[in-house]
């Protein structure tokens, strides 16, 4: 099942860009001295018309990334750039003091890249390192490798405005969802949107996605609770008060007896109360990034 999403990965940029036959630089940041904005492995690819997708720095630093990418795509030559005290490029200024180790890539070979392709298409980890001036890609972890997990799947089931307004929210995130409900002004408010909407309850999780219901009508969202208990996804949560979790728990072990019910989160989001389905969306889906970001192992 695809899944809507935004335009700010940078290696479906690039896999856009190889499709289209257009030249490209895949840049990471590999190596970071200090603080900074961006952990290591945060890339930016950017093709030869010059348009470009990802961000090094939040500002600072990216334009004098592009400009050295555009001489890698002219020459096709991978290059290491470091900036910071004591580099060749200590004059542009970090405001963050770190010393930063980029390396540009835009001659990626094509085993590297299906590699790669077939990681992101089936939603596998995967791990990129550099031997001989060529980046490789790994699935076992290789020693100074950057690891790299597949992106947070966000899966919501629901109707009315607490799932328009955590859909709309997640669009804006940039986040890869798709929304489930069989409440028809819902489905084409978010179609319109350009949301994927799917009415069957029974969605694939991997141990990268998210599922969350929000009805009010509770037993609605007893078929998705029940199939997301049986899969691995790192965050299960329904919308609720105490006294509508006691009953659901209650169902669920009625429907199920094997069903590990302590996967199912009792209360969601990081706000206590929320009075508004804005505020809502706010709060679920800033702990669900979170638990998500605890998942990476690169700081």
């Amino acid at each position: 099942m695809s899944a809507s999403r935004g335009q700010s990965d940078p290696i479906e940029f690039a896999i856009a860009c190889a499709n289209a036959g257009v030249g490209f630089a895949l840049v990471t940041l590999i190596e970071m001295i200090g603080s900074g904005p961006r952990r290591v492995g945060t890339q930016l690819c950017i093709n030869a018309k010059r348009q470009w997708v990802g961000s090094l720095s939040g500002g600072c630093l990216d334009h004098a990334v592009i400009e050295e990418a555009m001489l890698a795509i002219n020459q096709r030559v991978n290059r290491v750039l470091h900036f910071g005290p004591g580099s060749a490029n200590e004059d542009l200024n970090l405001p963050c003091g770190s010393q930063l180790r980029l390396r540009i890539d835009c001659d990626i070979a094509l085993e590297t890249w299906q590699s790669l392709l077939a990681c992101k298409q089936q939603r596998r980890p995967y791990c990129l390192y550099w031997q001989a001036d060529q980046l490789q890609l790994s699935e076992q972890t290789v020693e100074g490798s950057i690891n790299y997990l597949p992106n947070l799947l966000l899966h919501i089931a629901g109707s009315g405005p607490a799932l328009s307004s955590t859909a709309r929210l997640a669009l804006a995130l940039d986040l890869e969802l798709v929304a489930y409900t069989r409440d028809g002004a819902t489905a084409t408010e978010l179609q319109q949107l350009g949301i994927r909407v799917a009415t069957d309850f029974l969605p694939e999780l991997d141990t990268y996605a998210a599922a969350v219901t929000l009805f009010h009508e509770h037993e609605n969202e007893d078929v998705f609770l029940h199939h997301a208990l049986k899969q691995q996804a790192f965050y299960i949560g329904a919308m609720g008060s105490a006294h509508a979790q006691q009953a659901r728990l209650a169902r669920l072990k009625a429907l199920d007896a094997t069903l590990d019910l302590a996967k199912l989160r009792a209360h969601i989001g990081v706000i206590a109360r929320t009075r508004t389905p804005q505020m809502l969306a706010l709060s679920v889906l800033t702990e669900i990034m979170q638990c998500y970001e605890q998942l990476n192992t690169n700081e």
